[in-house]
């Protein structure tokens, strides 16, 4: 019963679709994607067991494990320069 009420991330073992013709199991076919990014936050040290996000000091070091994208770049360039823009304006 805890088993079929876990979230859970088939694709990492083959199964993409192993849900699909399962009734009663669409919650979990349509959760799949979110589930297994979370699963992978997790591995890459973003979340711990609970959920909470892993706030590392300025003594740590990094594994490297999630990498910025180019929209993130671009979307916090265009923030702190529109932030430098109103406070000069």
């Amino acid at each position: 019963e805890l088993y079929e009420a876990a979230a859970k991330c088939e694709k990492a073992h083959g199964f993409d679709t192993g849900y699909s013709g399962y009734d009663g199991y669409e919650n979990q076919a349509a959760n799949e994607d979110v589930v297994c990014d979370f699963i992978d936050s997790i591995g890459a040290g973003s979340y711990d067991e609970q959920g909470e996000i892993v706030v590392n000091g300025g003594n740590s070091s990094s594994r490297g494990g999630a990498k910025t994208t180019g929209g993130q770049k671009f979307a916090l360039t265009f923030f702190i320069l529109g932030t430098v823009g109103l406070a000069m304006y």
